[in-house]
């Protein structure tokens, strides 16, 4: 009987240990199946919003003629040394200011020419009302004879990162002369 019981104690340590083998590499799989489904997620960086203002095309204006007839027959605005373009740099509501610099694209068609015109000047760091200096004077050099009923057009874009809150007022186009003489 001692062989026996013997036999039998170490039949079923064997079996207790090809069961806890068995289930033990089984459970690795598992894991390593578990973790294969899991993405592994990497921190995340969080980047400050980019700063914002309102800049505006205020007036495009020269010293410019459109009632003569010899500009009035041939539908143009004769600008005789330059155009200037004023920009203006506002907050927008709930205070957000941020001084930039920026571009001044100017469009226009040139009878002269006979072709359409686009002009680009970069200006300095204004920054938003009223601190000083809160607008921008940008001048094109002339003499320029534009054709009346396509006018000129101006707009502005903020330097990178700053970004405009307010686009609506960023072109403006006129139709006519209008006096500035500087």
């Amino acid at each position: 009987m001692k062989k026996t019981t013997k036999l039998l104690v170490v039949t079923v340590l064997a079996a207790i240990f090809i069961v806890s083998v068995v289930f033990m590499s089984h459970a690795q799989v598992k894991t390593k199946q578990l973790k294969q489904q899991i993405p592994q997620v990497s921190p995340k960086v969080v980047k400050p919003l980019p700063p914002k203002t309102d800049l505006r095309v205020d007036y495009i204006a020269g010293n410019c003629s459109s009632c003569k007839p010899e500009y009035t027959a041939v539908n143009a605005i004769y600008y005789k040394n330059k155009i200037h373009v004023r920009v203006t740099n506002h907050p927008l509501s709930g205070g957000v200011k941020a001084p930039t610099g920026g571009t001044v694209k100017l469009q226009f068609y040139n009878l002269a020419t006979g072709a359409n015109v686009t002009k680009t000047a970069h200006f300095n760091v204004i920054k938003p009302a009223v601190t000083n200096p809160w607008w921008a004077d940008v001048y094109f050099n002339g003499p320029f004879l534009v054709k009346k009923s396509t006018g000129v057009k101006a707009e502005v874009i903020p330097d990178s990162p700053v970004i405009d809150g307010n686009t609506s007022n960023n072109i403006k186009k006129v139709y006519d002369c209008i006096i500035i003489v500087d």
